[in-house]
């Protein structure tokens, strides 16, 4: 064992004995068991389970599973999830054995759930920097064009950059689009978008909820430097058979599930593909006569099974997706034909178990891939030519938790993980009358092996988290051993109001780089270069949570981030996609972020509003470019804000209308411009062999150096749902960019009329969806 690694291994046992030591183990009654969906069977992940009168207790983990000691004082208990009836249970009639707690859907306004709601003074409060979302905090939000959207929803939070209009991808807290975790059932999903990112890939059907970790990520979560997007999957209906389908503007959905054996185990498989390709495609080749025909499309298919053998679970996932965007020509000589394929695949199984009522158990393997693709084709009567460019990264990965109960107020979190990943990020093949050549990229392994350990301590007024993650990184290229501190605490100072603070050290050992900074989309996954370390982010942050009355709660968040190692490519104009020697091309710098976050919520009657805002200042320095000097990052945006308005125009048991008004402002994007243009002269010979105009030349200040107009949009949204004798029927329409406003979405040069234009994507657009469930 090297010098270096001991003291990190003494450091870690003493951090164990210190951050773990209030175990107190008595003697009391200890409850344990599931809270689920009593129409169902799905489990409630985050249903609160409170001892009255004390108002203490715990919330459900991922699983549905809670574990706690009861206290001589206990009378009841009450279990309760938002849109559930809160159900009471007396103390003196639960048995000494697992409970399965099923809750009904609906509410029930009457004076014991109010007054449960308020007692929960001691019921652990959520962490700074972390947001839940339950699914229909997402089911209602539309994309551009009308689709609801997980993705869209996120981007809509406080700290959270959307980047282009349009675009899926989150830039969290400065840090850039392949610094975020993001999980499936806590597999990793390493492509999230569709069609260039008007959609993202999670079929929301097929979702029950999300939580976001923006800062102070808990220790059970490593890998990333910004952020932690924790989706889990519906698990499907163990009691009968129920379905739904939905037709967009963008495209068609069908979503099956049921039980294999009733309360058993249960399927659910859910479809989606866009259908405007199709039609537009064969207009195109009719009217053009198949001389040009443009097109894209993407589709997806998520699904579970779910079994459950005694009091352990075992389900299997699988999902699949991809996008095509194609352009096709023929003529009497000559067919040509390009093609972009992106998408991924992930398959994964897991089994959790508890071994005894204080002790569960979590295990899970998978395998996740991602391709990106760009083939042209040349076919004629004289030639035949193939040209193709590709990537392919993948992970195979292994997990097993556990969480210990060790009394009411102290939970312990440990964990194994293991990931082994396999990065081909650029090669070529290239065919012609001559001959077949190939030029394969450099293919590099790497992978981690991970030890945590997570301390929940609750006591009284106070929820702290404390933990590490021991991670040691191998591969070709680099081998490294780190300690990870993380730390979070919540201190109820009254009822209405709860001070923050929190802090981290986070790495990641691969980098994600875009294919071009032209604006061209898709990226690419490269390890740390041969003698690089890996990036790291560090971050302190401080906020406070008021609820003032049950009708309105605000929150405010400031942070501070640092990070180290991160990479990047501003060369004008760039082709990283082209490039086989990727590790050669990569520069690597540091960034600052810093920031102040406030939600605010507020809901009376059939009025709901939501305001969101940011301000803050990202910055780069990389030693490669403006001669080492601090530049706006990529995504920097100074103010941020969101306004959401939903009014309930009817709301009856056999019938719901309400209207909805959705408003953004942003800073401007930063942009790479030429700060000048410099007289040259063309070469000497064979001045009219070049197709570019060397009377000038441009010449940049240094990257991200001006900035695309200041971002604003109002969207509204009509919707009626309607109960059928089987089922419900949804119908929403509306109109996104309800005032037209010319938003830049890419600057570009018009050499007809010699100066920079604006290009717009997105005017006032109609959207519709009709949605049928069954």
């Amino acid at each position: 064992m090297s010098k270096k690694i001991k003291p990190f291994i003494l450091h870690c046992g003493l951090l164990w004995g210190i951050l773990f030591f209030p175990i107190i183990i008595n003697a009391q009654q200890k409850v344990h068991g599931y809270v689920m969906d009593g129409t169902t069977g799905e489990s409630l992940p985050g249903a609160n389970v409170v001892l009255l009168p004390s108002g203490s207790g715990t919330t459900t983990n991922p699983f549905g599973y809670f574990s706690f000691y009861l206290t001589d004082s206990t009378r009841k208990m009450a279990i309760s999830y938002i849109g559930y009836q809160t159900l009471e249970l007396k103390t003196i009639s639960i048995p000494d054995s697992t409970l399965f707690i099923k809750l009904k859907p609906g509410y029930l306004l009457d004076d014991i759930e109010i007054k449960a709601t308020r007692d929960l003074h001691n019921l652990p409060a959520t962490s700074i920097g972390e947001i839940k979302l339950r699914a229909q905090d997402f089911s209602h939000a539309g994309s551009i064009l009308g689709e609801p959207d997980l993705m869209k929803t996120l981007q809509t939070l406080p700290g959270i950059s959307q980047g282009k209009e349009g675009s899926s991808e989150l830039y969290v807290r400065g840090g850039g689009a392949g610094h975020n975790l993001i999980m499936l059932d806590r597999a990793p999903v390493y492509n999230i978008n569709h069609a260039f990112g008007l959609l993202s890939v999670f079929n929301v059907d097929a979702l029950k909820e999300t939580t976001i970790y923006k800062g102070s990520i808990p220790a059970r979560f490593g890998g990333r430097l910004s952020s932690v997007v924790d989706v889990w999957g519906r698990e499907g209906n163990d009691n009968n058979t129920r379905g739904s389908i939905f037709m967009s503007t963008v495209g068609t959905g069908l979503t099956l599930e049921g039980p294999y054996k009733k309360s058993k185990s249960s399927w659910l498989v859910s479809v989606r593909r866009s259908w405007p390709d199709l039609l537009y495609s064969g207009l195109q080749s009719l009217g053009n006569n198949g001389r040009f025909v443009p097109g894209i499309s993407f589709h997806d298919i998520n699904a579970r099974s779910n079994f459950r053998i005694g009091n352990d679970r075992l389900f299997i996932s699988f999902y699949s997706g991809g996008d095509k965007f194609f352009v096709r020509s023929k003529t009497r000589e000559n067919k040509t034909a390009y093609q972009l394929k992106w998408g991924n695949y992930l398959g994964s199984a897991g089994y959790t178990s508890a071994l005894s009522p204080s002790l569960f158990l979590h295990g899970l393997v998978y395998f996740s891939s991602y391709f990106d693709r760009e083939e042209s084709t040349l076919s004629g009567q004289e030639q035949n030519n193939l040209f193709e460019r590709k990537s392919i990264f993948n992970e195979l990965g292994a997990k097993l938790t556990t969480d210990w109960q060790l009394n009411t107020h102290h939970l312990l979190k440990t964990g194994l993980e293991g990931t082994q990943r396999w990065f081909s990020p650029a090669s070529t093949i290239q065919e012609n009358g001559e001959g077949k050549q190939s030029i394969q990229g450099t293919e590099v392994e790497n992978g981690t092996i991970s030890l945590f350990g997570e301390s929940l301590w609750s006591p009284d007024r106070w929820r702290i988290n404390t933990g590490f993650r021991l991670v040691h990184e191998f591969g070709e290229n680099s081998q490294n051993t780190s300690i990870l501190p993380r730390f979070s605490a919540n201190y109820k100072l009254t009822p209405a109001i709860t001070l923050k603070a929190g802090g981290m050290l986070s790495q990641q050992s691969f980098h994600v780089l875009s294919k071009s900074t032209s604006g061209w989309p898709g990226y690419f996954y490269v390890p740390v270069s041969k003698g690089g370390e890996s990036a790291t982010s560090k971050e302190v942050s401080s906020g406070l949570s008021l609820t003032p009355t049950s009708l309105l709660s605000i929150d405010v968040q400031a942070y501070l981030r640092r990070y180290r190692n991160i990479a990047a490519r501003y060369e004008i104009p760039a082709g990283a996609f082209e490039q086989i020697d990727w590790d050669q091309q990569m520069k690597t710098g540091d960034g600052k972020s810093a920031g102040i976050e406030i939600l605010g919520q507020y809901s009376h009657n059939q009025w709901k509003a939501d305001v969101a805002y940011t301000l803050s200042k990202t910055t780069y320095r990389f030693e490669a470019y403006n001669n080492g000097k601090w530049f706006p990052g990529d995504y920097d945006r100074r103010h941020d804000f969101h306004f959401n308005l939903t009014f309930q125009l009817k709301s009856q048991k056999e019938i719901k209308r309400n209207i909805n008004l959705d408003f953004n402002y942003r800073t401007g994007q930063p942009v790479t411009l030429p700060s000048a243009w410099i007289p040259a002269s063309p070469p000497p010979l064979l001045e009219n062999a070049y197709w570019y105009d060397f009377s000038f030349i441009s010449h940049y200040s240094g990257p991200n150096n001006a900035r695309m107009p200041d971002y604003h949009r109002l969207d509204i949204t009509y919707e009626t749902t309607k109960k059928k004798t089987r089922g419900e029927r949804t119908l929403s329409f509306g109109l996104y960019n309800v005032y037209n406003r010319r938003n830049t979405y890419l600057i570009y040069y018009d050499s007809d009329a010699a100066h920079y234009k604006n290009m717009t994507l997105f005017p006032v657009m109609p959207f519709v969806m009709l949605k049928r469930t069954f």
